[in-house]
């Protein structure tokens, strides 16, 4: 779905908001002598992080398109409004998340911004070596926020944050599933995770989604197919491959980032696509690691998945497929009939644990039958009325797609029936029939 225009008079004030909390940012990060300070904006009504504000990052990219949960260590942070420090940070309950892992941070520490009584964001200063956070350096780190109190109270904040936590993302569905994949499995593994596609008519693996390395580094590499590397390897036998020790063998040509990212192990499997090998998944452990068959398995299934997203992808478009089925309302099957193939195809495309279809009636303005798929045991009732979901009068009045990562926090489902079905992610589609 693609982001609507901003105005251009709130678009100047989010221009010059951003760049003032990154100049806060990285004086604070220097006087506290930190390696990474992260600042996140927090809409109370929503219950959702917006602009995230970095420094010192090596993964710019994930880190602006992955905002913190509101249950965990961020959002325990604006909502308890006192500070969380970890001198240890991945032993820590709370800080010991895919973001420490990704960023190799040792200790860090998170405290509120408050804005009055209200918390309007959480700023965070890490470090990749050990260090211990005296009670003055909270003090000192709770006086600098002081400064960015004083910039969020002259903002034209409440417009920015409804522009900002409003808008959709203008990524493809299969590349935000493909995100999503990678970052699920950094959470698994703890490790940088990698997935390399093949492009058939160059004969090159190039990577189409990571977490955890630099944007440099997945934009430049390529290799050929036909090499002699662990990636081409792994697509011509079909098989995993470790490498418990990186340094040196000659299977892993990024012997430079062996020593820059402090890589020391990986673990590599095939992408499968029915009966072809399309891409390569890969950990890259920070530690000298021997992976367990249990590793292994999860890393085929997550491949696997990918390897749907692809499938469904290269068949043809996905959006295409969904209008091509809404043809099928020209024909003269029967509708139940018609609806359950139509939730049976969606399935397949999307790799989907669940399909609902909901028919609109245009004359009466209203949602009339349905179908589903996946429903959970015994909730075949559970489906909520149409009527009452707003988010399926968006999606027929604008005509285009809804995608929402977390379903678990967003408020365009309702929560039960949510909780109830045990939903992860959904997407929502118009079905369109003629012109």
């Amino acid at each position: 779905m693609g982001t609507q225009p901003i105005p251009r008079s709130i678009a100047s004030k989010i221009v010059e908001l951003e760049e003032q909390l990154q100049q806060f940012v990285n004086r604070a990060a220097e006087q506290l002598r930190a390696d990474i300070a992260t600042l996140y904006l927090y809409d109370i009504e929503r219950d959702k992080f917006y602009m995230p504000i970095g420094y010192g990052l090596r993964d710019e990219t994930t880190f602006r398109h992955a905002m913190p949960r509101s249950d965990r260590i961020a959002g325990k942070i604006v909502r308890r409004r006192v500070p969380v420090v970890a001198d240890d940070a991945k032993a820590h309950a709370e800080m010991g998340g895919p973001f420490t892992y990704r960023e190799r941070i040792e200790s860090a520490a998170g405290v509120p911004v408050l804005l009055g009584d209200q918390a309007v964001g959480a700023f965070f200063v890490s470090y990749r070596t050990p260090h211990h956070f005296a009670e003055e350096e909270i003090s000192a780190l709770e006086q600098m926020l002081q400064h960015a109190t004083g910039i969020l109270a002259a903002s034209r904040l409440a417009e920015v944050r409804e522009t900002l936590t409003t808008l959709g993302s203008s990524e493809s569905i299969p590349d935000t599933t493909l995100g999503y994949i990678v970052k699920s499995t950094c959470t698994l593994t703890g490790t940088p995770v990698v997935l390399w596609v093949l492009d058939p008519t160059t004969g090159s693996l190039a990577v189409r989604a990571f977490t955890g390395i630099r944007p440099d580094f997945a934009r430049s590499v390529s290799l050929h197919v036909e090499g002699d590397h662990v990636l081409a390897r792994v697509m011509a036998t079909r098989e995993a491959i470790a490498i418990p020790d990186l340094e040196g063998d000659p299977r892993f040509p990024f012997q430079a980032e062996v020593q820059s990212e402090g890589w020391h192990s990986l673990l590599a499997v095939p992408v499968p696509m029915g009966d072809r090998t399309v891409g390569v998944l890969a950990i890259l452990s920070h530690t000298h690691r021997v992976f367990v068959p249990a590793e292994y398995q999860v890393l085929s299934e997550v491949a696997q998945r990918a390897g749907d997203v692809l499938a469904g992808e290269r068949h043809a478009d996905i959006l295409s497929n969904l209008r091509s089925i809404g043809l099928a309302f020209a024909s003269r099957l029967e509708i139940s009939a018609l609806l359950d193939t139509i939730a049976e195809t969606a399935a397949q495309i999307f790799s989907a644990d669940m399909v609902i279809v909901y028919v609109y009636d245009e004359a009466h303005d209203e949602f009339t039958e349905t179908a589903a798929r996946g429903l959970a045991p015994g909730s075949a009732g559970a489906v909520t009325a149409p009527a009452e979901i707003d988010l399926l009068t968006h999606v027929i009045v604008k005509g285009k797609p809804v995608f929402a990562g977390d379903a678990e926090f967003d408020p365009c489902l309702p929560a039960a029936f949510v909780a109830g079905q045990a939903i992860r992610s959904w997407a929502a589609f118009p079905l369109q029939v003629g012109t």
